[in-house]
């Protein structure tokens, strides 16, 4: 699952008060995302959304 943020680091911030913790994932350098994962184990992505998205 992924999800889609306007502000990727509000997001993620509220994710892990939640109860998500961070996966430690090679990303590129120009990557938009990032990686979490849930309370059960399941892993995710939060994505900036860009301001042409609807």
């Amino acid at each position: 699952m992924d999800l889609y943020a306007e502000d990727q680091a509000a997001e993620v911030a509220r994710l892990l008060l939640l109860g998500a913790t961070r996966v430690d994932w090679r990303c590129e350098p120009e990557a938009d995302y990032v990686v979490l994962v849930d309370p059960e184990g399941n892993n995710f992505c939060v994505i900036q959304k860009d301001a042409d998205w609807f």
